[in-house]
């Protein structure tokens, strides 16, 4: 063992505690059916395995004895576009019975499960001093790829055992409170989103007054809002009254980067400043992987956003992926980068809030995906963007609609802000508890 990585707690090469293997390449038609499966996805997105793995697989009884999943193992990705996002990790902190794993993932089984405390594991490999050791060794030729001699030279810090399960479970606790506001945060974007489908998707006010009925959980002043019949349209049956507008029609401004970033006037990104939003930090209307988002200075933010965003403006992805959404809630100064729209809607044609819900309905997201083109990677251009249709009602209801529901979005946002903070203390104490510099006690 030798002193290393900035600690005062010994390393030691993963090959000396952990057994390399590959998971499971199977043939599309083999999902979906089958037993559990922890897919490459997973593996990205979370440092411990999900409680119920959300794929399966039609695995043989031999593949299920040779791609296990078992409490300590450790999942890194093998492959990526990128070394940045080479070797994300994932701990598995129970068994998972007749489960497998992706083959583009490497699973880390410990030799003596008594040395490395998984919940300590977790942090550990989200570690910076786990990745710089990644960044350091990777080779990038198209890909960038991690093999068995990599593995075998990087290094994990190794406190002893009472010291490793105290900075597991001190972080632990952490991630509880940010997956308690999490769940929060999700079931008030889930009501909304079921409010919005239901009057605006569904049209149930309006079909339960055609036969006679009082919409369901609305009083008489709310009710009258909707009409009690139906109109053809050029997308089929909408409510008397209501009109097929274009995002053209109804926009203010439409902020477009596409396909560039702010490096292109010629500046280095920064250590602080305004952040440059690209399509990889959008996901389920978040801002995510914030570890990856660069900055710029205010000179260089004053050069690039001529138009600056806004409360109310909508982020939209424009490719990889397409059609993910960020609504600003509240003035946050940031910058849209590559694959990024800002969008603003003229209030008095559309509010923001009601845009938004739609361009994130399945409507939405058809229009968005059936006008996107592109051979390698689908991607929308703004001139068709522009054509996406909108079923939209009188601004009067989209106004009462907008009111009704901002207090939950103010509720989901004050959560989502608590889910950073958890996050920023967490990646604040990693480092200095992993260094020995600070203690949990």
């Amino acid at each position: 063992m030798a002193i290393s990585l900035d600690s005062k707690w010994p390393s030691v090469e993963l090959g000396e505690l952990y057994d390399f293997s590959s998971g499971l390449s199977k043939a599309s038609s083999e999902f979906g059916h089958g037993f559990p499966f922890l897919s490459f996805v997973d593996v990205f997105y979370n440092y411990t395995t999900p409680e119920v793995l959300s794929e399966l697989v039609n695995s043989t009884e031999k593949e299920r004895e040779k791609a296990s999943v078992e409490r300590g193992d450790v999942f890194l990705t093998r492959t990526s576009e990128t070394v940045g996002e080479l070797g994300m990790s994932c701990v598995a902190l129970q068994d998972y019975p007749n489960a497998t794993f992706n083959g583009f993932t490497k699973r880390l089984r410990p030799k003596n499960p008594d040395i490395v405390h998984p919940e300590y594991a977790a942090y550990f490999f989200r570690s910076f001093h786990f990745r710089w050791q990644l960044y350091a060794m990777s080779s990038i030729s198209t890909r960038a790829s991690l093999n068995n001699g990599m593995l075998n030279k990087l290094q994990i810090i190794l406190p002893p055992m009472p010291i490793q399960k105290e900075i597991g479970n001190a972080l632990t606790s952490l991630d509880e409170l940010r997956r308690n506001s999490a769940t929060i945060s999700n079931n008030l974007s889930s009501q909304i989103e079921a409010l919005f489908r239901s009057w605006f998707i569904d049209f149930d006010p309006v079909k339960a007054k055609v036969e006679g009925r009082v919409p369901y959980g609305m009083d008489e002043e709310t009710a009258a809002l909707f009409p009690d019949s139906f109109e053809d349209s050029e997308l089929g049956k909408i409510p008397t009254g209501w009109r097929i507008l274009t995002l053209d029609e109804i926009l203010d401004i439409i902020i477009d980067h596409r396909g560039l970033t702010p490096k292109k006037l010629g500046s280095d990104w920064a250590e602080e400043g305004y952040p440059a939003i690209s399509a990889m930090n959008i996901k389920n209307g978040r801002i995510v992987k914030r570890q990856n988002i660069e900055y710029i200075c205010e000179e260089l933010y004053r050069k690039w956003m001529k138009i600056e965003l806004k409360s109310g403006d909508i982020l939209l992805t424009s490719e990889a992926p397409l059609g993910e959404i960020y609504y600003l809630f509240d003035e946050e100064k940031m910058v849209t980068s590559q694959r990024v729209f800002g969008i603003r809607s003229n209030p008095t044609l559309m509010p923001s809030i009601f845009l938004r819900y739609y361009l994130d309905s399945h409507l939405g997201q058809y229009e968005l995906h059936a006008r996107a083109s592109g051979s390698t990677v689908s991607g929308i251009r703004q001139s068709e963007l522009r054509k996406i249709k909108i079923i939209t009602p009188p601004l009067e209801i989209m106004n009462y609609f907008s009111n009704k529901v901002k207090p939950l979005i103010a509720n989901q946002y004050n959560c989502d802000n608590q889910i950073i903070l958890f996050e920023q203390t967490r990646d604040a104490l990693l480092p200095r508890l992993l260094s020995g510099e600070l203690s949990v006690s």
